[in-house]
């Protein structure tokens, strides 16, 4: 998944898992999945 990806570049230390799913719940709220979404909820953990 991107948000795997990007949490490695930021070195966001998260259990995968648990990363996968608040990502895929940030996606849901905001209406979509996109690499923008995944960037911003990145954004948002860091």
């Amino acid at each position: 998944m991107i948000v795997n990806e990007l949490a490695k570049q930021y070195e966001i230390d998260i259990e995968v898992e648990r990363l996968n799913h608040e990502a895929e719940r940030y996606a849901l709220l905001r209406n979509g999945r996109s690499p923008r979404i995944a960037r911003q909820f990145i954004e948002s953990i860091k």
